[in-house]
């Protein structure tokens, strides 16, 4: 249009404009229940996403969680009953009185009307509350004996978790006017209720029944971190060097500190999680209890820390940095099982391997803040004591080369020397992954393993003709008129030397051990040549 806009079409254009803007709401100052943003949540999404129950209105109205939705109307129906207790009137009356103050608690934007908001806030804070009351009061439990919440434990387990969500949440101050409501004599506070039901699922064991304070609490989720965080007072110093930058350096693994010569012990006694300290050259960690959940918990905790960095007005993000601290100290399967061994960690999945790659990736995403963080002391503690046993070690046998030159020759010559020569005798030998590719399973016993190599020996689905073999040299005494193994045993320690040499590939099995193999597995296939020959 010969470069000359429409005063029409401008209008409209900024009108619209204009009310773009102004649909946007400005960040309520109150805001501490937060969606977690995508970069946090692709490493692990389903961590943040309900298993069962919706709390709030983020997850508001999902068909995948609609089923908890009748019990949300059983519960608040039983919680106003006997009748002229408390009337719906007078709840929703007492709730719409919070829903100004209610929404401000989400930074996202809430698409509910009035009443759609004050009925969720209603189902779901009571919900909760009469959860916790039953919980924590077995008669209210018999007087519905057919509750599937508290027939199926599974059930309360997923509550649990989902009541542990950064977004889904409710406002703390809306279950504690529910909670007043609708309370009898016999209630304990709201605080002690949740804390109560909650417990059980957090990482270790903390003192909740001296934990009053309401004043100050956003939500469930801030309720359990303040519980779960409030005795422990982070030993903090400015790492700032002199340019002026903050310098963190992290310690190595369980496994590279051993080999330094650093113990690690269980704390002894009543102790805070994230309490590690470390003195004398022995780091001491309290234990951890590792269950299904767990990574869940940590990532919705380490969530509200990232949201909510100025908690209290101290800016600590403990469990961000007790996660990264263990990250530090666990690299692999072998570091799990050490700390297993040492009673640090109670592993409840049955997998060194998942625990490992868990602390790994619970820090993938994650702001450390190194002028503040928790355990940067210990840091400290662990480098000066490192330096000063290399330098008295140093000092005692002192060496020509540089030690880390020297350490490198060591490492190689032991790794030379722990290879097995080959034998000329060697004639039964691993089959090469080459080889092996076309087809493994035609290199795999079926059901019987006969030989030391580890992947025929030991197998469970070859460990039921075990009791075969047992059973064959049983007979074969029997028809010698033998009352013990000693013969056989003598002559086949007599043989191990140079049955051994028979393998191609190392064979990782103690004397005794070795040596039984060899006679139940060679009688085993005598007896059966035997068997067929003979007829016996």
């Amino acid at each position: 249009m010969n470069g000359y806009c429409n005063y029409d079409d401008e209008a409209n254009f900024i009108e619209s404009f204009e009310n773009e803007i102004n649909s946007i709401r400005d960040n309520p100052p109150k805001a501490c229940i937060f969606k977690v943003h995508d970069l946090l949540r692709e490493v692990n999404p389903k961590a943040y996403e309900p298993e069962i129950l919706a709390i709030g209105p983020y997850h508001h109205g999902k068909k995948n969680l609609s089923a908890m939705q009748e019990h949300k109307l059983r519960y608040l129906k039983q919680l106003l009953q006997p009748k002229g207790k408390l009337s719906l009137k007078e709840c929703i009356t007492a709730v719409r009185g919070l829903e100004v103050k209610a929404r401000e608690f989400y930074a996202n934007s809430i698409n509910l009307k009035s009443n759609d908001f004050v009925k969720m806030m209603i189902l779901d804070g009571c919900f909760i509350i009469e959860l916790f009351r039953k919980w924590m009061t077995p008669d209210l439990r018999e007087k519905v004996k057919c509750d599937p919440i508290f027939k199926m434990s599974w059930m309360r387990f997923s509550i649990r978790r989902d009541l542990m969500l950064l977004e889904n949440q409710l406002p703390f101050s809306l279950l504690v006017e529910l909670h007043t409501l609708t309370k009898d004599c016999r209630d304990d506070k709201i605080i002690q209720m949740a804390l109560y039901f909650l417990h059980p699922i957090m990482p270790a064991t903390f003192d909740f029944k001296n934990y009053r304070i309401e004043a100050g609490t956003n939500h469930l989720l801030h309720l359990m971190h303040e519980c779960f965080c409030y005795p422990f007072e982070p030993n903090v110093r400015n790492t700032a060097g002199n340019d002026g930058k903050t310098t963190l350096e992290f310690i190595k693994s369980v496994t590279e500190l051993e080999m330094d010569g650093i113990e690690f012990q269980k704390s002894k006694g009543k102790s805070e999680l994230l309490d590690i300290k470390f003195a004398n050259g022995v780091m001491t960690i309290p234990p951890l209890k590792i269950v299904d959940h767990t990574e869940c918990v940590f990532r919705n905790l380490i969530a509200y820390e990232q949201y909510c960095g100025n908690i209290g007005n101290k800016q600590w993000r403990r469990v961000t940095d007790y996660t990264r601290f263990m990250n530090c100290l666990i690299n692999s399967a072998k570091d799990v099982e050490k700390l297993r061994c040492h009673g640090i960690i109670d592993n409840w999945l049955g997998d060194d391997e998942a625990i490992s790659t868990m602390f790994n990736k619970l820090s993938d995403n994650i702001f450390i803040d190194s002028s503040k963080y928790c355990y940067v002391q210990v840091f400290d503690d662990v480098k000066k004591h490192r330096v000063i046993s290399e330098s008295m070690e140093g000092a005692s046998n002192p060496r020509p080369q540089d030690d880390k030159v020297d350490n490198f020759i060591i490492s190689i010559d032991r790794e030379i020397k722990s290879i097995p020569p080959n034998h000329s005798e060697a004639c039964i030998f691993k089959v090469n992954d080459l080889l092996r590719q076309q087809n493994s399973e035609s290199y795999e016993p079926a059901i019987l393993a006969i030989g030391p190599y580890n992947y025929h020996h030991g197998k469970n689905k070859l460990k039921a003709m075990q009791e075969h073999k047992l059973r064959y040299l049983q007979l074969l005494l029997q028809r010698t008129n033998e009352l013990s193994v000693d013969r056989y045993i003598t002559a086949m320690r007599n043989m191990e030397e140079k049955a051994r040499r028979c393998y191609g590939s190392p064979v990782n099995l103690e004397r005794d051990d070795f040596v039984k193999m060899m006679l139940l597995d060679g009688c085993f296939i005598m007896s059966c040549f035997a068997s067929l020959i003979f007829q016996i």
